[in-house]
């Protein structure tokens, strides 16, 4: 039957209107050459094995400086999709494009000895957080436009959380108004930090942050959280869900788990020698559970009812079943079966996929996890990218799209 010139027209014009259908893709660190690569998910969580995007850091020409080593997908305020990269003395800034495609927007001032290990948002995606570890020893605030690049003067800070002298910050997580980060100095410690409605941190830029005159004027500058749990031994990554911190405590190579109030503190220190009055040791908040005695982590992440841990050493990913209200069992369920070519560093999940940044390997590799339990389906990796000779990937990120990955 022939169908006639409207009808066509109409066919046409109703094709042309429908949305195109929304894509996947994953960007993963080049962290040796200095670059960022994407390859496109497929519809089965499977990675293409070439990358369909590369680019290289503005920086890239100087590989003291341009090190990709922390990737975080966020979302600016006009509605497009944005990717942070944190290099060792910026934070670069691009924007993600339809299908996938990275255009360079902005980034933050350069700051010397910066060396972020994390990056966080806060939860309208207006602010960016930075711990900054060796010279600066503070998490720093950066305000950001609608395109999600960062808005002040000279792109520099606005406010800051002021560590001690000694302060090496690394993890960092925001949840509503407060802001953790672990600190490695002696004692480690998970320290929190008021977030302000502005989305600025206690202490003004540079008032606050910098340019002290004296150390007492820097000593008197520290930012005081208000509320932290001292006495860890090397704490590093961290994770949280209702109501309960993880903590991976890489001195003791465990990961342990807090217990926080409902405002999410952790519970006030008590004098350990109350009938000593002159005694200043105290008591800090229990931990709930614990891990055994085994391996550091290099990252933790929390999917369905399971904990999943990259550990490096051993080359193998771990993924530990949670007890009811969310207790840590001793050992891991399901352990992925190690690769000794494969140095696990970060690790994202989209839906049930879990992807690994494999390090020393030069890919990315993906594994199927239980929908049930987050648990792994499988010891071996269901898909993985080719070779990246020389890249060493450190971190990886998934962001959606509005159209198909290409």
């Amino acid at each position: 039957m022939r169908l006639s010139r409207t009808l066509v027209l109409a066919l046409l014009v109703a094709l042309a209107a429908r949305p195109a259908t929304a894509g996947r893709i994953l960007y993963a660190t080049a962290a040796t050459p200095g670059r960022v690569d994407g390859f496109c998910i497929n519809n089965d969580g499977s990675l293409a094995t070439t990358p369909t995007v590369s680019i290289s850091m503005r920086r890239g020409q100087d590989p003291v400086h341009s090190e990709p080593r922390r990737l975080l997908v966020g979302q600016a305020a006009n509605g497009n999709g944005v990717l942070y990269v944190a290099e060792v003395d910026r934070v670069e800034v691009y924007r993600i494009d339809a299908r996938g495609g990275l255009r360079w927007i902005g980034g933050t001032s350069v700051e010397d000895n910066m060396r972020p290990l994390d990056l966080a948002l806060s939860a309208d995606g207006k602010v960016l957080y930075v711990p900054q570890q060796i010279g600066k020893h503070r998490v720093a605030a950066y305000p950001l436009d609608d395109e999600g690049a960062p808005s002040s003067v000279d792109h520099k800070p606005t406010s800051c959380a002021l560590g001690p002298v000694a302060a090496s910050f690394q993890n960092v997580i925001v949840n509503g108004s407060l802001l953790y980060v672990t600190a490695q100095d002696t004692p480690g410690r998970v320290d929190v930090f008021q977030i302000g409605p502005d989305g600025n941190l206690k202490n003004p830029f540079p008032d606050g942050c910098e340019n002290f005159a004296t150390t007492k004027a820097r000593t008197d500058a520290v930012t005081g959280p208000i509320s932290t749990r001292h006495g860890l031994n090397v704490p590093k990554a961290l994770a949280l869900r209702d109501g309960v911190l993880y903590v991976e405590e890489r001195g003791n190579n465990r990961i342990r788990a807090f217990r926080l109030h409902s405002d999410g503190h952790f519970d006030e220190p008590v004098k350990k020698f109350p009938s000593k009055p002159k005694s200043t040791a105290l008591k800090f908040q229990k931990i709930e559970s614990t891990t055994a005695h085994g391996l550091a982590y290099e990252a933790i992440l929390l999917q369905a009812n399971s904990l999943i841990a990259s550990n490096f050493g051993k080359a193998r990913i771990d993924t530990f079943l949670l007890r009811p209200g969310g207790k840590l069992p001793q050992t891991p369920r399901v352990t992925s079966t190690s690769d000794i070519r494969m140095t696990p560093v970060r690790i994202a999940v989209d839906r049930n996929t879990l992807y690994v940044a494999a390090g020393e390997f030069d890919r990315v590799v993906a594994y199927r996890l239980q929908a049930k339990n987050g648990l792994l389906a499988a010891t071996t990796p269901f898909s993985e990218t080719n070779e990246q000779t020389g890249s060493f990937p450190n971190d990886v990120a998934v962001a959606m799209l509005a159209q198909q990955c290409q």
